[in-house]
């Protein structure tokens, strides 16, 4: 209800009366504020005391984010050994690009057929060459040395073996060669003997033709790569000439054949007399 008020005391008292109920007013609403937040905090700390699972509340501060749980030691431990390995592989990466580049020994090979040259008084039945990767190359029948001295074969070559493009110390070949002591007579073969041996290859030139192995006298050998130098037979005291050993397991698979076929001829002698025995008794009749 608006007042109303005939004379400025009247107005001035009504004004004071009026900025003393607005100050009343204003506290009035002051308290009734404070008790409402008082009672809010009191019902939101009730229902967080009560109940398990706390909600968000509104018109609250955001707080800062939480700190994430402790990692385990051992991945951190990892963790640091990675950043470690990766940083030495980034050191050696940058000193590799500034570390002046060796340039590799010559990786190619050719491939070389393989001949003999016998000095020696008794034929070579056959022989192989292996090199150090396992890679074989066989050798033909060689007849003894001349009367005249000069060796036989050379003619005959058989594939192959490959022959590095660049010489390298420390080459090696394994030589087997089956040792005929009677070349002449196909019914004994009582001289005939495996033998190998481990031979050192020797410099050679920048051509390569083929891979010769010269048999010499008391089963002795040296091996060479035809660069297109002289041929000559080895000095006794030559450092690459080298002496075989009886191969023990090929002699004994080679005598495990001639027993097997001396006793299927025998087998056959009996069969073929029994034959004839019937036959000349069919004929008697």
């Amino acid at each position: 209800m608006e007042r109303r008020y005939t004379n400025a005391d009247q107005y001035r008292e009504g004004g004071h009366l009026a900025d003393e109920a607005t100050k009343s007013d204003a506290a009035h609403t002051m308290r009734f504020r404070a008790r409402d937040k008082s009672h809010r905090v009191n019902a939101g700390q009730q229902a967080v005391r009560g109940s398990k699972l706390i909600r968000p509340m509104k018109n609250v501060p955001a707080r800062r984010r939480a700190r994430p749980a402790a990692m385990p030691v051992r991945f951190l431990t990892a963790l640091a050994l990675g950043v470690l390995v990766a940083g030495c592989h980034q050191e050696a990466s940058q000193a590799g690009a500034t570390a002046p580049v060796v340039p590799a020994a010559s990786a190619v090979e050719n491939p070389a057929s393989v001949s003999g040259l016998n000095y020696a008084s008794y034929g070579v039945g056959s022989f192989s060459i292996t090199d150090s990767e396992g890679r074989s190359g066989g050798g033909p029948n060689i007849a003894p040395v001349g009367k005249t001295g000069e060796p036989s074969g050379g003619g005959s070559e058989s594939c192959c073996v490959y022959v590095p493009e660049k010489w390298r110390d420390g080459m090696t070949v394994h030589v087997r060669w089956e040792r005929d002591s009677h070349p002449y007579d196909a019914n004994d073969r009582s001289g005939d003997q495996w033998l190998e041996a481990v031979a050192k290859v020797p410099p050679y030139g920048p051509t390569q033709y083929n891979f010769v192995v010269q048999f010499l006298e008391d089963d002795r050998i040296r091996v060479r790569v035809d660069d297109g130098s002289s041929l000559d037979k080895p000095a006794s005291n030559d450092p690459y000439v080298v002496q075989g050993v009886l191969d023990a397991t090929a002699n004994a698979q080679m005598q495990a054949l001639r027993e097997r076929d001396k006793a299927a001829e025998a087998y056959d002698r009996q069969l073929q007399e029994r034959v004839d025995k019937a036959l000349n008794h069919e004929a008697g009749k």
